[in-house]
């Protein structure tokens, strides 16, 4: 019997969980967090060897009983210690446990990391305490207390903290330090050495004492408010209005300081209060008839917000357009400040009086409260930008774009920083016919012998049968002996493949250390069994993940009704979205790597991608520049599976377009806006002229897809 059929019956008769790969055997340990792997002249295999010869089944599975005993003790201290600290505790199958508590947010690694430690060390409270000095854990039990632990079940796990909204961090005295401690310290650095002297002397301690019996009242009389302060705005102490969409601004000046002086501070603060109290009232009441108007009125609300822009928050309602636009925050609350309630309401809404007036109605209401049923949605703008024309794709205009696309690709080689994208899929597919594969071993020959580009210069070549090649990457593995986090992929793909060439030097990269968790993608990739299983156990462990957020390996795991229900919701966003200033590249990437072709044959029936992707407008909710200056990486996705006559024309009108031009145009409108955006325009052109420069290329090789297509066309 070999020693894989005598592991697999280890296994079998030991209940333990077996992991077959054609490199080895794994046994997944008792807490199912770490796995003994079992693979001769692998380098992740927990302990080395040499050979299939040197395998001995009754030494191995001996080492595997002391260190599955030692980690199910451990991790049974872990528990009982994270109790007794009063941690709430995070298992997950990788290994990397969370613990937080109100004032602790951390995590510790009872993985691969505690096995090597359990390895060094034959006694097992040496080991434990090593383990808790490697990752830090504050007062460890002694060997008296690990004793008792031992004997008893650890606690239940402590309740997860939960955020304390009243906490004095967000609470208007702990706002009022950082504020008093930041604008003491901005008026002291303006100080010349003789006043900083004469300030620190007499002090200020007359304004200091009403000033903090001021923040002292007002926290008394608000005690449920969330306050911050704004350095940027002549420091303000600003406190949230329930509705959270604004604040009540307080500037706290040499003004201020005057009026606590003559009004008191006790005074000034149920001053404040009041204001604050009655603004927020007055908001509650307005934003409630707002939305019950809509939600009576069968349409929906859209909430964006403009900050990333230049501009500020902003509400739309409609059924399905943008019909109403209006302001729920600053505006809104100084209209309820100054006007009368119906005035209000007719400013906000004077171009929809009768909206207007349903406010108001429902404002003076007081039965007038929502039910929960107002929707928020996505809505379209009122109006869709003419877009250009898409070119035909006559005689003269494939010989000229065939012109422009060669010369694209021309330039993209003049430089080797090429040659890091060589191998991602997107870019180079393993099919792709775009360029002959000589320019990459003449770019690769000529760069090879530059440390900075040897890796990268070797792979290729290897992969195009270069012999020469084999002894510069061998060189470049033996000069390798230590790892790094930011090593780079054709690094790693080297020393995996010499790796039984040089076993100490793939060991220290891709054994047990803390650079692998750095390699795991590309190792996977690779076929390496611990990787694989590594990665696998993250997606086991995941609590919960958002929809957008599934890689397309999770995906591949769900029911293929939900993996359905996800395909129906990115064909429907493919067709109705108007967001492509710039597109969602995760969205086409998901279908590009599930092979849902059918999500591009969508995309091109939606009206506003080539109004968005060609021209510049003022958006508010998107980039005003043409939106596929910022989707280089969407098109060389999109061209690699469907590079359909649709994308061609689209490819041919991008290159009869001066899309910086029109970049830059959007700017000025921009600027003339917004005068502080006006010393950024060069800026702003010199990030344009980057953007054209990556998306020339990306249109030279989706074109040379499409002229890669039999007789030019795909049916």
């Amino acid at each position: 019997m070999n020693w894989r059929a005598r592991i697999l019956e280890y296994a079998e008769s030991n209940a333990c969980k077996p992991i077959v790969d054609v490199a080895g055997i794994g046994l997944e340990y008792e807490d199912g967090c770490d796995v003994f792997w079992i693979l001769p002249r692998e380098p992740g295999s927990t302990v080395p060897i040499a050979s299939d010869d040197e395998v001995n089944p009754v030494d191995l599975t001996s080492i595997f009983e002391r260190v599955n005993k030692y980690r199910s003790k451990a991790i049974h201290l872990i528990r009982y210690y994270c109790a007794d600290k009063g941690y709430h505790l995070i298992e997950s199958f990788d290994g990397d446990w969370g613990y937080s508590s109100k004032y602790v947010d951390a995590s510790f690694d009872v993985g691969e990391a505690l096995t090597a430690i359990v390895l060094e060390h034959g006694s097992f409270i040496e080991a434990f305490h090593a383990w808790c000095e490697a990752q830090w854990l504050k007062d460890p039990p002694n060997k008296k207390t690990i004793a008792r632990w031992l004997k008893e079940p650890p606690p239940p796990n402590p309740p997860e903290p939960i955020d304390d909204d009243d906490d004095e961090e967000t609470g208007i005295v702990g706002a009022a330090a950082w504020l008093s401690l930041c604008s003491g310290l901005k008026e002291l650095s303006t100080l010349s050495d003789e006043e900083l002297k004469a300030r620190l002397t007499a002090g200020r301690q007359s304004t200091a004492t009403e000033l903090t019996d001021f923040f002292k009242q007002l926290g008394e009389l608000l005690p449920n408010a969330k306050a911050s302060v704004d350095l940027c705005r002549d420091d303000r102490l600003l406190l949230d209005f329930s509705d959270e969409l604004d604040d009540y601004s307080l500037r706290i000046n040499s003004a201020f300081e005057k009026r606590l002086k003559t009004e008191g501070a006790d005074t000034v603060a149920r001053q404040v209060a009041d204001e604050y109290l009655r603004l927020d009232s007055l908001r509650a009441r307005a934003v409630n008839a707002i939305w019950f108007t809509a939600a009576n009125t069968g349409q929906k609300v859209e909430r964006l917000n403009y900050c990333f822009f230049g501009g500020s928050e902003a509400y739309f309602i409609g059924s399905v357009t943008r019909d109403i636009t209006f302001d729920a925050g600053r505006r809104l609350t100084m209209r309820l400040k100054n006007l009368a309630s119906d005035d209000v309401f007719d400013k906000t809404f004077e171009e929809h009086p009768d909206f207007a007036a349903k406010c108001k109605t429902a404002f003076a209401t007081a039965s007038s409260k929502l039910d929960g049923a107002l929707q928020f949605a996505s809505l379209l703008p009122l109006e869709m930008p003419d877009p250009p024309p898409l070119v035909e794709l006559t005689t003269s205009v494939i010989e000229r774009t065939d012109k422009l696309a060669t010369e694209a690709i021309e330039h993209l080689f003049r430089t080797p920083n090429v040659m890091y994208r060589y191998g991602e899929p997107n870019f180079i597919g393993k099919s792709d016919h775009w360029l002959d594969s000589s320019r990459w071993t003449e770019l690769a020959r000529k760069h090879i012998d530059d440390r900075q580009w040897t890796a990268v210069a070797a792979t290729i070549l290897l992969d195009h049968g270069d012999q020469h090649a084999e002894s510069v990457a061998r060189s470049l593995v033996a000069s390798s002996t230590e790892p790094h986090h930011e090593s780079s992929d054709d690094l790693i793909e080297l020393i995996w493949k010499y790796r039984h060439e040089f076993p100490e030097i793939a060991r220290a990269w891709f054994g047990p250390n803390a650079y692998r968790s750095c390699y795991y993608d590309r190792l996977v990739k690779l076929g390496d069994p611990v990787s694989i299983r590594q990665v696998e156990a993250e997606n086991r462990s995941l609590q919960e993940v958002e929809e957008d957020e599934l890689t397309p390996d999770q995906l591949r795991q769900m029911p293929t009704d939900f993996t359905d229900q996800i395909r129906q919701q990115l064909k429907e966003w493919a067709r109705e979205t108007h967001q492509f200033s710039p597109i969602d590249q995760r969205k086409i990437q998901l279908a590009v790597d599930m092979g849902w072709l059918d999500v591009f044959t969508d995309l091109e029936t939606n009206p506003w991608l080539p109004a968005i992707w060609l021209r510049s407008n003022e958006r508010g909710d998107q980039f005003d520049e043409p939106g596929l200056l910022m989707s280089t990486e969407a098109v060389l996705a999109w061209s690699r599976v469907r590079p359909t006559e649709f994308l061609a024309r689209l490819v041919a009108t991008a290159f009869d377009l001066d899309l910086v031009s029109l970049a830059v145009e959007a700017s000025e409108r921009s600027a003339l806006k917004n005068s502080s955006e006006r010393d950024t325009l060069g800026i702003c052109q010199s990030v344009y002229q980057q953007w054209n420069a990556s998306l020339q290329a990306s249109l030279g090789i989706a074109w040379l897809r499409f002229r890669a297509i039999d007789d030019g066309f795909e049916t």
